[in-house]
């Protein structure tokens, strides 16, 4: 059917960093996204979807200790035009793990609007919402510029923040 679209993404990504100064650290990602697309009469779509990635991060400055890490989410959006302006409405919940850690989800939501002033002119605007998990104490002002993958504190909770553009 012309109006229904799947799609399936994946990618792996490998990170080295070897030096002399027992700082050396490896991480594997692995991620995966399912997303279905159907479009409505009368200029509604909506797109749904399952993702998922799972992180292996190993680092001499974390001693023996490994970690590991997966956050897996399913979204929702609905996109309306009308004339030269679309709206957008979207809700996202997400599940994240680390080691044997405790769980933490969380539900995020977003809205836009796109409206086409001239053939190649636009104006737009949008407020979303995110969650930013915690990296492990004392490592994250360190380690900004080295990517060791999204590591979680059991005892900390992330923190939820809210954006917006125009």
């Amino acid at each position: 059917n012309a109006s229904n679209r799947h799609s399936l993404k994946g990618r792996y990504f490998q990170v080295n960093h070897s030096n002399n100064t027992s700082q050396a650290s490896r991480s594997n990602l692995y991620y995966i996204e399912y997303q279905y697309q159907k479009h409505f009469k009368k200029n509604l779509t909506m797109t749904t979807g399952l993702v998922a990635n799972y992180c292996a991060a190993f680092a001499d400055i974390y001693g023996e200790d490994d970690h590991t890490s997966s956050n897996e989410g399913f979204f929702a959006q609905f996109d309306k035009k009308i004339k030269k302006t679309t709206l957008s409405f979207g809700a996202r919940y997400e599940l994240f793990r680390m080691d044997e850690d405790k769980d933490q989800s969380k539900p995020v939501f977003r809205a836009g609007m796109n409206h086409q002033l001239a053939k190649a002119s636009f104006v737009r605007a949008s407020f979303g919402q995110g969650y930013r998990y915690h990296l492990v104490p004392g490592l994250e002002d360190g380690l900004r510029s080295w990517y060791l993958g999204p590591l979680l504190t059991a005892d900390e909770e992330g923190k939820r923040g809210a954006g917006g553009e125009g």
